[in-house]
Formats: C-alpha cells, structure tokens, sequence
C-alpha cells in the first residue's frame, strides 16, 4: 500500500497576492526599512544583468539600509515570464529618450561582426538606458505604495487591538 501524500491545495492568483501581501505587512520592522528594500529590489530586478540581480539588490539594500530578505525577493519582478515585455518596453523606452531609431536586425547585420560589435555596444547602452529609467520609476512608485499600505495596515491592526467595545469603552470616556 502506497503511502499517503498530502496534496498541496491549488492556489489562485488572488490567494497568492494576498498571502504575499499579509506576509510583506507582517514583518516586524519599521515601514520606512520594509519600503526601502522593496523599491532597492524592484530597482535591481529591472537591470539586465541576469543572475547578479540578487546580489546587487543585497549590496544595494546593505548601502541605503533597507531590508534585504525583502530586496532580494522583490528582484523576482523580472523572471523568465516577464523578460520579453519588460526588456522590449526598456529598449524602446532607451531608443526614445536618446533619440535612437529602433534597431532592426537583418542579414547583413549578423554577417559583419563590426557591425555586430557596434550594434550590441548601441543596444546595451540603450537597454541599460530604459532599464535604468524603468528601474526608478518603479522603484519610486513601489516605495511610496508600500509605505503607504504598511502605514495604513499598521494602523488599522493598531486600532482594532486597542479598540473597547460596548460599555467599557463608554464608562472609560466619562471618567
């Protein structure tokens, strides 16, 4: 008789995002520190330098002083699901702001490897230009929303432990 195995439940996405989202709120630091490595770690998570992501966000997090458990997880907003759409919109991004046309790659291209030495020190300073602004933007916009709704989490568990209700409440207002 074979051994019984537990199944692990099936979880939609919602679930998961509110177990993420409980978790984030319920580590024991303060909002400002918890905000900080997650903007450093959405921050790193944008920069094309795959495999060294983790690493930088943990240097990063150690500098500025921010959580880096929550940096380095926050690096995972680039994974292999979201590297096309990101980098593509970084590039453009990059072509647009230092007013580059977008790199069309053909034949001639690959077959001359000056070209390809010049086209890839072009492309990486273009990407490395959209990933960069992407980078902080996002990590400005992450930081505030997450202060914001750690502040506000606190607040509310702050408000429902310390809350009296009926007479207590009542009688402890008089006096």
């Amino acid at each position: 008789m074979a051994p019984l195995q537990r199944q692990r439940p099936k979880l939609d996405w919602e679930r998961r995002l509110r177990y993420f989202y409980y978790r984030f709120v319920r580590l024991h630091s303060s909002p400002d520190y918890l905000a900080r490595g997650l903007a450093i770690g959405v921050f790193a998570g944008f920069l094309p330098f795959f495999g060294l992501q983790v690493v930088l966000s943990v240097a990063i997090a150690s500098l500025l002083r921010g959580h880096r458990v929550v940096a380095a997880a926050a690096t995972w907003i680039s994974n292999p699901l979201t590297y096309i759409p990101l980098y593509s919109l970084a590039f453009r991004l990059g072509c647009w702001v230092l007013g580059r046309e977008t790199i069309v790659f053909n034949t001639d291209i690959i077959y001359n490897s000056g070209a390809v030495l010049a086209l890839g020190k072009e492309f990486a300073i273009t990407l490395l230009t959209g990933c960069v602004l992407m980078g902080v933007s996002f990590s400005v916009l992450s930081y505030f929303a997450a202060l914001y709704l750690l502040k506000r989490s606190r607040r509310r568990g702050a408000l429902r432990r310390h809350s009296v209700s009926g007479d207590k409440w009542d009688s402890w207002k008089k006096k």
